[in-house]
């Protein structure tokens, strides 16, 4: 695709696109023979290219094709692996609305999910076939497929179903763009989770969010083809899909590991044996990344990295300034399920504020992106209700718009950039970073579930 249909700012790329299923169809022949999935095997990451990414999906999504029967949503439930990159992806190329359930969730919440949604069709793997199984029975007319993990060098050997335009439907049109996709739930730490349905808007502005940064910041080298990326965040978090889709957008590669969380041993292999450039990761990752750092006392994997982009929870602000003394770039993100990615620290190691945050979509005469003074001198965020980047269905204000409910400090050091601060708590009032410990808090930003995940 050409830069000039290739801008999100003005979303011409979304346009182009039209639907993530067509964007992934489509970056799956540009960069058809380069490395898109590197996953952990027998002691060793092996590759797989987008066109082989492309032939495994649409080959599973014409062998599920039945299994749509007409609903309209389909739930998922497993743990973060590659196999759960290849069940997403075909069962989106079925045009379906893709549940993504946590394995944390208890039958209940999984029933309740499943009400909301309408939806019953389930897939699960022999590990969760139990409590799908039984969450199934509450459901009237919902059916369970079990599918047992993928022998991924048999699917390699099998040609393209050559009835695949047949039975999958390839007419995209600017109608699929509004439409929803994806749905991602919310922790449901206090309640049953809330299942937030994402359109394919949504999904192509967070895939390409390092896009919209370059645009803003055209003298960066933000992200490329070559870079290989490592997540160590489930695919059935925002935070997780935004790692994997943002590298499709360039034509990059992504790395699945063994497990979450991964140990430090098993982050410094994938680092090295993969010669990672971007990581990212929550902070509790990052904190016990120190002490491993310093005993081993080699660093070059980590400095290697053009930056580590966290989210969820503050890092303290010793870890983050140990990091920069030690010349690895850590930097914050802040957004949540709602809203997309709202706000980014400055990427550019030069620049020593990674832990103050700027509106990305704040460059047109009418911001996005609104930080409302509050009674104790900090600052509100919401959401316009033209905000291209909104979820649906999600808002709370009379105008139309999206109350985060997160506070913020403006940066003395940084004018125009913002620390973030915790919210109110259901008991208390605190305005300080975030505490692990606080589970009754009200937790919005993009990594709010990372600790249930886990």
């Amino acid at each position: 695709m050409s830069s000039a249909i290739n801008s999100i700012s003005d979303q011409s790329a979304i346009y182009y696109y039209k639907s993530f299923v067509n964007f992934i169809n489509v970056q799956s022949k540009t960069y058809a023979d380069r490395v898109f999935v590197r996953y952990y095997s027998n002691n060793t990451f092996k590759t797989l290219t987008y066109s082989e990414v492309d032939r495994i999906t649409t080959n599973l999504a014409c062998e599920w094709a039945e299994k749509k029967n007409g609903f309209e949503v389909v739930s998922y439930i497993n743990e973060h692996n590659v196999d759960y990159m290849f069940t997403m992806f075909a069962l989106m190329k079925l045009r379906i609305i893709f549940l993504a359930i946590s394995p944390r969730n208890s039958e209940p919440a999984i029933v309740n999910l499943l009400e909301k949604t309408q939806s019953k069709v389930i897939f699960a793997t022999p590990k969760y076939e139990s409590i799908a199984q039984s969450a199934a029975a509450k459901i009237d007319g919902a059916k369970v497929t079990v599918i047992q993990p993928f022998d991924i060098e048999a699917m390699l050997n099998q040609p393209l179903n050559p009835r695949y335009k047949e039975i999958l439907d390839f007419n995209f049109t600017e109608k699929d763009i509004d439409q929803p996709a994806l749905i991602i739930h919310s922790s449901g730490s206090t309640n049953f989770p809330k299942p937030i349905y994402l359109s394919n808007r949504y999904l192509l502005i967070l895939s390409g969010f390092y896009q919209l940064y370059k645009e803003k910041h055209p003298h960066l080298d933000v992200v490329n083809k070559d870079d290989v990326m490592l997540s160590c965040v489930p695919l059935f978090h925002l935070f997780g899909f935004f790692s994997l889709t943002s590298a499709a957008f360039v034509g990059a590669s992504a790395i699945f590991l063994e497990r979450l969380p991964p140990s430090q041993k098993e982050i410094d292999f994938a680092l090295r044996h993969n010669k990672c450039t971007i990581m990212t990761a929550p902070p509790i990752i990052l904190e016990q990344m120190i002490p491993y750092l310093q005993e081993h006392n080699d660093f070059s994997a980590v400095q290697r990295l053009k930056f580590i982009l966290f989210g969820g929870a503050p890092l303290k602000r010793e870890a983050g300034e140990w990091f920069q003394a030690h010349n690895v770039n850590v930097r914050t993100g802040y957004g949540s399920t709602e809203m997309n990615v709202a706000m980014c620290a400055d990427l550019d190691p030069k620049n020593k504020n990674w832990n103050s945050l700027r509106p990305l979509w704040n460059f047109s005469s009418e911001p996005y992106i609104v930080l409302e003074d509050t009674d104790d001198g900090l600052k509100h965020l919401y959401l316009s209700s033209n905000s291209p980047a909104i979820a649906l269905g999600v808002s709370n204000r009379p105008d139309g718009g999206f109350n985060s409910n997160d506070l913020f400090r403006e940066d003395p050091e940084a004018p125009g950039c913002y620390i973030y601060m915790d919210k109110p708590c259901t008991y208390g009032n605190s305005h300080s970073p975030k505490s692990y410990g606080q589970a009754s808090c009200r937790l919005g930003s993009w990594l709010s579930m990372y600790l249930c995940s886990y």
